[in-house]
């Protein structure tokens, strides 16, 4: 763990793999619905309608699984996150 410390932010380890453009879609895309025969979304499944949607050219799940702890979201705990207003 001594080799953390000589890293330097900066470098391609700490880099983001996703901008912001790419994060603020993928968490547009979490909060709808999901796809048509599925109650939630899994984290396989947000990273696979992603790279689907054409919204990223790739994606791993633990990217996937960060940005959506970051943002406090956890879809595979609800069956639809969309709170729509009623009436």
């Amino acid at each position: 763990m001594a080799w953390v410390a000589t890293i330097r932010p900066n470098t391609p380890f700490f880099s983001s793999l996703l901008d912001d453009s790419q994060k603020q879609r993928i968490i547009a895309m979490v909060c709808a619905s999901p796809p048509e025969g599925r109650s939630r979304w899994t984290v396989r499944l947000v990273a696979e309608e992603a790279v689907k949607r054409k919204l990223v050219p790739r994606v791993g799940r633990e990217a996937i699984r960060i940005l959506l702890l970051t943002h406090d979201l956890k879809p595979w705990r609800e069956k639809n996150v969309v709170r729509g207003r009623s009436g």
